[in-house]
């Protein structure tokens, strides 16, 4: 479901006194009807304020403003996109003067904020610089915030990658297995010997203990009867055993393993198992950080989404004044917002164009479609903010 705000403005006609809510009751009541979830009137006058420019510079500046809104709304896609992976069931909110709405809550509610975007006296340039101010000084805290949460899950996954080394040629971590029982004290190495652990799949136990002590190029590779059971049960496909071999043949014996009964092998590493329990108190360590560093990011996520909305409801009632100065420089207009219930924008527009063609006694404005044109003619001025989001409350 795309959330589509559609800001109008339009002409004042000759007879017509209405204010801006009485025509924005009229719009909703006796022509949008049930397509409109929310239509109300927007007061324009608070931007009169601004240091107006020549109108072929407005015209430029109309083009600039609507690259910054597209770059605003990929960013806040690019927000809702990372809450929803981080947490599902949030529910995005703005927030206006320190008070948190529901986002269409906070459309309807929203007024110009002269503390953050002051504009009497300033030129429209101006205005837009410190949005995009907000806006780059928001992707770089997104930026740090993810980068320091993704650092630490990448540190888990180095600490957690022996446990999976640790799994690999069986369900059952060997390393615990070893630690149970002080079974670590069976181990041997010398100058001339070392210990194999070797993973001997069940149905081929029987044939790992008839050949496990054969000779590798004619030489003996294996202390005789060295071969030990550590595990009965704790694995439901393998056996591991220790197997004390000559420490200069224990490769080719583990590759004559390999190849004679299908059982992997590795030599014995005695740091494993002495740092098993720091290793795993580190990795808690890690977790808890991650979790904290999680929950710091979901609330930041949240407040960046908050203030780039913000941002952009500013922008787009910076962008409806230029484009109703452009189109009306002198004449006075309406101005109205429409929140089209679920998939009824289409009608809402062509509601609107009716109106109009019909005030006007005129048929030549329509969409693009309908003219077989590039671009939409229409006898008004609409420009539209559309959301993406299951994060956002809507009703």
């Amino acid at each position: 479901f795309i959330m589509v705000v559609l800001f109008f403005a339009t002409t004042k006609h000759k007879n017509t006194n209405y204010s801006n809510k009485e025509y924005s009751d009229q719009i909703k009541k006796g022509l949008l009807k049930e397509d409109a979830h929310k239509c109300t009137g927007i007061d324009l006058n608070v931007m009169k304020d601004l240091q107006l420019t020549s109108l072929d510079n407005m015209l430029k500046i109309s083009d600039d403003v609507l690259r910054v809104q597209h770059e605003v709304e990929g960013f806040l896609k690019v927000l809702e996109k990372r809450l929803q992976d981080l947490h599902p069931d949030s529910k995005l909110t703005v927030n206006l003067r320190n008070k948190p709405y529901k986002v269409i809550e906070g459309i309807l509610q929203f007024s110009w904020d002269d503390q953050k975007y002051p504009k009497t006296g300033k030129s429209i340039e101006s205005v837009i610089e410190r949005i995009l101010d907000k806006l780059n000084t928001t992707k770089g805290g997104l930026k740090n915030k993810s980068d320091d949460y993704g650092a630490e899950i990448e540190k888990l996954k180095q600490k957690q990658k022996s446990d999976s080394e640790a799994r690999v040629f069986m369900k059952k971590d060997y390393r615990e297995i070893l630690k149970k029982g002080d079974k670590t004290s069976h181990m041997i190495k010398s100058n001339y010997l070392t210990t194999l652990l070797v993973f001997v799949p069940i149905p081929n136990v029987e044939l790992f203990r008839q050949k496990y002590e054969g000779a590798v190029d004619g030489e003996s590779a294996v202390v005789p009867d060295s071969a030990l059971q550590l595990c009965n049960n704790e694995d439901d496909k393998m056996r591991l055993y220790r197997v004390v071999v000559m420490d200069h043949l224990k490769d080719k014996y583990s590759d004559k393993l390999k190849k004679e009964v299908k059982a992997n092998s590795k030599e014995y590493d005695e740091t494993e198992i002495a740092n098993l329990d720091s290793l795993h108190q580190e990795q808690e360590k890690i977790e808890a950080s991650i979790e904290e560093k999680k929950a710091s990011l979901i609330q930041s996520v949240n407040s960046f989404f908050s203030e780039v909305y913000n941002a952009v409801l500013h922008l787009m009632y910076l962008r409806l004044f230029i484009e109703a100065t452009l189109k009306y420089p002198s004449s006075d207009y309406y101005t109205l917002l429409v929140i089209p219930e679920e998939g009824k924008e289409p009608k809402v527009v062509n509601s609107m164009l009716k109106k109009e063609n019909d005030s006007d006694g005129q048929g030549w404005y329509g969409t693009k479609e309908e003219l077989k044109d590039t671009e939409d003619f229409f006898p008004f001025v609409l420009v539209k903010l559309g959301v993406p989001s299951k994060l956002i409350e809507h009703h």
